[in-house]
């Protein structure tokens, strides 16, 4: 049986990847391109904002990335979310119902999306759901497989 672990795609966080660069850019511009008559005393207190802006949104971007690991390791696909307290979402690849994809206009664009996985127990909620991951249709479809040979097993 075939083992993965992955993260949210980094395309997931482009918006604020962007806003970021803006932010590092803006305190760059105050300090090293503004005409020396408009500098003054409060240029470097304005480039510090826009550069603790960027570091803040750079930040959060790494935090949420890293905080979310998807795995599936010896039949068992997980969900793992947190850094300090964890959440922890498990199911048997053999209790797996069907596997939905959810993919918005962006996410098509980007070749990301979103895997719920129901399980035989479950109700309508998923039970396990990767969120934002690279090619998530053909890791569907993979996991899809995986599911379909541990039926004929």
């Amino acid at each position: 049986m075939e083992n993965f672990e992955i993260r949210p795609s980094w395309a997931n966080f482009i918006d604020r990847i962007i806003l970021a660069t803006f932010a590092f850019l803006g305190a760059g511009f105050t300090m090293f391109a503004l005409p020396s008559n408009l500098q003054g005393e409060s240029s470097w207190m304005i480039a510090a904002l826009f550069a603790s802006a960027g570091c803040f949104i750079a930040l959060s971007v790494l935090i949420k990335r890293y905080s979310s690991l998807y795995t599936l390791k010896d039949g068992m696909l997980s969900a793992q979310h947190g850094i300090i307290a964890r959440n922890l979402t498990t199911i048997h690849i053999s209790k797996i119902r069907s596997i939905n994809l959810h993919q918005s206009a962006m996410d098509r664009l980007m070749n990301t999306g979103n895997l719920l996985f129901l399980s035989v127990a479950g109700g309508g909620d998923a039970d396990v759901a990767f969120h934002g991951v690279d090619d998530a249709k053909n890791l569907k479809l993979k996991i899809e497989k995986l599911t379909q040979g541990n039926d004929k097993a």
